[in-house]
């Protein structure tokens, strides 16, 4: 059986204006686990990012057998992201995969 992947990209992003950010990352912890792949960029605790940067601080994937379990996945290891110092579209993302809209998409 084949497997389903859904990926995010967590930029360096103000999950409001949706504009770059800079500054320190003052903590940094990805969610993990079991079907979660991690493509790292920039982000570790203590790295400085200036406005002269590529803003990806990670890629966020989720595999499993059905795309329902795929975005529930990937809403989990979000959910677990922790990023403080700067602001990333993390919150946004995660409020897309539980809009009622999307939801549905996955029936």
């Amino acid at each position: 059986m084949p497997f389903i992947a859904i990926f995010s990209l967590a930029p360096l992003l103000s999950p409001f204006r949706f504009a770059p950010d800079s500054g320190r990352i003052d903590v940094f912890r990805a969610g993990e686990g079991m079907g979660i792949r991690l493509d790292a960029a920039n982000g570790f605790t203590g790295a400085v990012i200036t406005p002269h940067y590529d803003s990806l601080l990670m890629k966020v994937t989720a595999h499993v057998l059905t795309f329902e379990l795929a975005a529930q996945k990937l809403s989990r290891a979000l959910h677990e992201f922790r990023v403080r110092g700067v602001s990333t579209n993390v919150p946004f993302i995660r409020n897309v995969l539980q809009h009622p809209v999307f939801k549905e998409l996955l029936l």
